[in-house]
C-alpha cells in the first residue's frame, strides 16, 4: 500500500471512530443509563461508557473479563482455560462466593502461577 493511501485510510478510520463516539453521547447532557440486567441468568454484562452491554465482546474494547460474573463459556475463551478448568472456577466461585482478588484463583485445582499471570492480563475481579 502506498503511503498516501495509508494516510487516507488512517484519517478515514479516525473520523469514523470519532463520529461513532460522538453518536453515543446523549444530546441533552444527561448521564448514560446503566446497563440492563442480563437477558438470561449467568450472562455477563459489561458496560461501555454509554451504558451499552458489550458482554462477550469486552476484550475487543480492551476491557478485562470479570471472573466473578463470567460463565463457563466466557472463561473458556481465555487461552489455557478449557471447559474442565472453567467449570472448576465457576464451581469454586459458587461454593465460596465472589473472589476478592485474582490471586485467590490459585486455590482452584489446575490454576497455577503461569495461568494466573495470563489471567492477570485478560481478567480481573470486581
Amino acid at each position: 500500500m502506498d503511503p498516501a493511501r495509508a494516510r487516507t485510510l488512517t484519517v478515514v478510520l479516525i473520523v469514523a471512530a470519532t463520529l461513532g463516539a460522538l453518536a453515543r453521547l446523549p444530546a441533552d447532557g444527561a448521564l448514560p443509563a446503566p446497563c440492563a440486567l442480563p437477558a438470561r441468568a449467568g450472562d455477563v454484562v459489561v458496560c461501555d461508557g454509554a451504558g451499552v452491554d458489550i458482554g462477550g465482546r469486552a476484550w475487543l474494547f480492551g476491557r478485562k473479563l470479570d471472573v466473578n460474573r463470567a460463565t463457563v463459556a466466557d472463561l473458556e475463551r481465555v487461552p489455557g482455560v478449557g471447559r474442565t478448568l472453567a467449570t472448576r472456577i465457576v464451581a469454586e466461585r459458587d461454593r465460596r462466593g465472589r473472589f476478592a482478588r485474582l490471586a485467590e484463583l490459585d486455590e482452584v485445582d489446575g490454576v497455577g502461577p503461569k495461568l494466573l499471570a495470563r489471567l492477570g492480563a485478560l481478567a480481573d475481579v470486581r
